[in-house]
């Protein structure tokens, strides 16, 4: 391999994305090596004490024994220039002006053409550590792999163990660099939470996508993690008819003069309804009886198993669908039914 040279960092990067990134296919081949660290996710401006930054890379001698200050022209990094195709571990450790060692981390990467490593130097001595989360979601209808805004999420609590939830906007863990930073907790694997939605006014999240199952927290270090979440809700499609007289003659909202639709779903298991009060209607879903559109869909429902209860109302007068017994639908998570699926509902004046 070359004789290293140390160049000036630029002040403008493409967006990086977490760990190393490898280029080009085919022949491995020679590339330069980005370092970029922070400290506990900090910066150097947030660590003032740190004096310098020292890289090591066994078998490779760096310029000037691999230390760099903690920042060069402004960016908290350096890159090494010509490196051999193949497989490196490295690692980095900050000291302060009294050439005391005060963060470290450790890691690998290959390079097959330029290479970005991203790291986190964990605090010496610490007994916590945490690490960086990223999240992706199921295909919609928008994408095949949606962002924030096209699955509607704002929201997302990351929970540790029995800790209290991390809470998150979306887009702090979506293709994020270097991701949603977890609070510091003992190193080992933890069983985790995530849950993505919407926040309310209230600050309660409204569930949409989760996550069960284990976090790793490395020992000295940070660690980055991506989920693939999935769906937590699933979906039901409703449509309706109207009769006067006992279901001889059935109309549409034209000629049953309704135009106003009431709508709640009761779920069987626990008797709570998932809009507003059961015995208040002016509470429940409100729709418009339209009959240019053949079915009403609830995409974003809870799994269950649920009564419907509807409503319609205009100048025709009050229809109602049968309460005892009342139709009823199981939503299944994941599960979004085709319009030809509907739940037909016969309402009666």
């Amino acid at each position: 391999m070359n004789k290293r040279l140390i160049a000036t960092f630029l002040a403008v990067l493409l967006p990086l994305a977490s760990g190393c990134v490898i280029t080009g296919g085919g022949r491995a081949r020679p590339g330069d090596v980005t370092f970029l660290w922070s400290f506990e996710g900090q910066t150097c401006a947030q660590n003032p004490d740190v004096a310098r930054v020292v890289i090591t890379i066994p078998g490779e001698r760096l310029q000037n024994d691999g230390s760099y200050p903690c920042l060069s022209n402004g960016t908290a990094g350096i890159v090494l220039h010509d490196f051999a195709a193949g497989s490196y571990s490295y690692t980095i450790e900050a000291f302060n002006y009294a050439d005391e060692k005060l963060f470290s981390s450790s890691g690998t990467f290959v390079v097959n053409g330029d290479v970005r490593e991203t790291v986190s130097l964990a605090r010496v001595g610490s007994s916590t550590s945490f690490a960086y989360l990223n999240w992706r979601f199921p295909a919609n209808s928008a994408s095949s792999d949606p962002n924030c805004s096209q699955t509607g999420v704002d929201t997302v609590e990351v929970q540790i163990g029995s800790l209290a939830p991390d809470v998150f906007n979306c887009a702090d863990g979506w293709r994020a660099n270097p991701g949603a930073r977890t609070r510091a907790v003992t190193p080992g694997t933890h069983p985790v939470q995530i849950r993505a939605g919407i926040r309310s006014s209230s600050g309660s999240i409204y569930v949409l996508y989760r996550y069960s199952g284990n976090i790793v927290i490395g020992s000295g270090t940070a660690n980055f993690q991506e989920y693939n979440l999935g769906w937590a809700v699933g979906g039901v499609v409703l449509s309706w008819r109207f009769t006067r007289d006992g279901g001889s003659t059935i109309r549409n909202c034209a000629s049953a003069g309704v135009t106003a639709m009431r709508i709640n779903f009761q779920d069987v298991a626990t008797g709570a309804v998932l809009y507003g009060s059961f015995d208040n209607t002016s509470t429940w879903d409100s729709q418009l009886c339209d009959d240019t559109v053949s079915v009403t869909r609830y995409d974003y429902l809870p799994p269950g198993t649920y009564r419907i209860y509807i409503m319609g109302s205009g100048s025709g007068g009050t229809y109602y669908s049968n309460a005892s017994p009342a139709p009823q639908s199981t939503v299944q998570v994941g599960v979004f039914p085709a319009n030809s699926a509907a739940v037909n509902v016969l309402l009666y004046q």
